[in-house]
C-alpha cells in the first residue's frame, strides 16, 4: 500500500489533466462562452473553499472578482455566491454549540461573507443597471426568469422568446408569462419527479456511451477512469495519514455538499431546455478539484 501511495499524487494530477483536457476539447470546435465560464466557475469554487478553510481579506476579494467574471461570462454563478454566504451560518452554528460566539468571531464571519457580495455588486453594477433600464429587473436573465418554467424548448420558442424577451420585457399578457408559482400550480408532485427522472436518464444516455456522439467522445469512460484514480489516490492518502486527526470543518462540508446538490438539481430541472450535457459539464472541474 505504501508503494502505491507514493505515486498517488502524480496519478491524481495526471487524471485531473486528462479530465480538464477532455472537457475543453469537447467545446473547442464551437465559439461559445462555456470554456471561459467553466474556467472561472472552477476558480470561484476553489477560492471559496480555500477562503472557508483559511480565510483572509484578499481571498474574500478574489471570490467576489471570480464570481463576477463567471457571472458576466454566463449568468449562472450567482447561486454559488449565495451558497458561499449561507455557509457562514453553518460556521456560526458550529461555533455556538462548541464554544459560543464572541463578537469578534461574528464580525469576522460577517466581513468574509459580505466582502464578496460587495465586490460582486460593484463590479457588475453597470451590467445590472442596464438590465434594469432595458428589462425592468436588475438580475434579469431569460433562462431563470422564463425558460426554466416551461416544459419544453418548443414552448419557450413559441412563448416569451417569440415575444422579444431578449430585446426587452416580452410583449405578452401576465397570464401567459411563466413563473415558479404558475409552474407549481399546473404540475403535481408526480410531474416534478418525472421531470427530474427523465432529465437524469437523458443525461446518462447522452454522456455514457448510449448515443453515437457519446461513443466518439467517450465521456463516461474518461470520467469514470479519472474518478477511480482519484478516489483510489484519496484512499491511499487517508491510509498514509490514518493516525492523524483533524477537526471536521462543518462549513466546508456544508458549502461543497450544498454547491453540488443545488446545481445538480438545478441542472436536471433545466435539462429539457438544453441540448446535451453542457450544463452538467460546469460541475466536472469543481468535482474533480474537490476529489483530487
Amino acid at each position: 500500500m505504501a508503494f502505491f501511495a507514493r505515486f498517488s499524487k502524480p496519478y491524481a494530477l495526471y487524471s485531473l489533466f486528462v479530465i480538464t483536457y477532455m472537457l475543453f476539447a469537447l467545446k473547442a470546435p464551437w465559439f461559445q462562452a462555456e470554456i471561459l465560464y467553466y474556467t472561472l466557475r472552477r476558480l470561484s469554487f476553489a477560492f471559496s473553499a480555500e477562503c472557508i478553510s483559511r480565510p483572509t481579506w484578499y481571498k474574500s476579494i478574489a471570490i467576489g472578482v471570480s464570481f463576477a467574471l463567471a457571472h458576466f461570462a454566463k449568468a449562472s454563478a450567482l447561486p454559488g455566491l449565495g451558497i458561499y454566504v449561507i455557509s457562514f451560518a453553518a460556521l456560526l452554528i458550529q461555533r455556538f454549540y462548541l464554544q459560543g460566539i464572541a463578537a469578534a468571531d461574528f464580525a469576522k464571519a460577517f466581513a468574509h461573507a459580505a466582502t464578496p457580495m460587495i465586490v460582486f455588486a460593484v463590479l457588475l453594477f453597470p451590467y445590472f443597471n442596464e438590465s434594469k433600464d432595458r428589462y425592468g429587473q436588475y438580475l434579469y436573465n431569460v433562462n431563470s426568469t422564463f425558460y426554466m418554467w416551461y416544459d419544453t424548448w418548443s414552448e419557450a420558442m413559441a412563448g416569451t422568446r417569440r415575444a422579444g424577451d431578449r430585446e426587452g420585457w416580452p410583449n405578452l399578457p401576465d397570464e401567459e408569462i411563466p413563473s415558479l408559482a404558475k409552474n407549481l400550480s399546473n404540475h403535481s408532485t408526480a410531474d416534478i419527479i418525472r421531470r427530474f427522472h427523465k432529465s437524469a436518464q437523458e443525461f446518462t444516455d447522452n454522456a455514457c456511451l448510449r448515443t453515437e456522439s457519446s461513443y466518439k467522445f467517450g465521456n463516461c469512460e474518461h470520467s469514470l477512469a479519472g474518478m477511480f484514480i482519484l478516489i483510489g489516490s484519496l484512499a491511499m492518502f487517508f491510509y498514509r495519514h490514518r493516525h492523524r486527526t483533524k477537526r471536521i470543518d462543518v462549513q466546508v462540508i456544508f458549502y461543497v455538499a450544498s454547491f453540488f446538490g443545488f446545481y445538480v438539481l438545478l441542472s436536471l430541472w433545466y435539462f429539457p431546455m438544453v441540448a446535451g450535457p453542457r450544463v452538467m459539464f460546469a460541475l466536472l472541474l469543481p468535482l474533480f478539484w474537490t476529489v483530487g
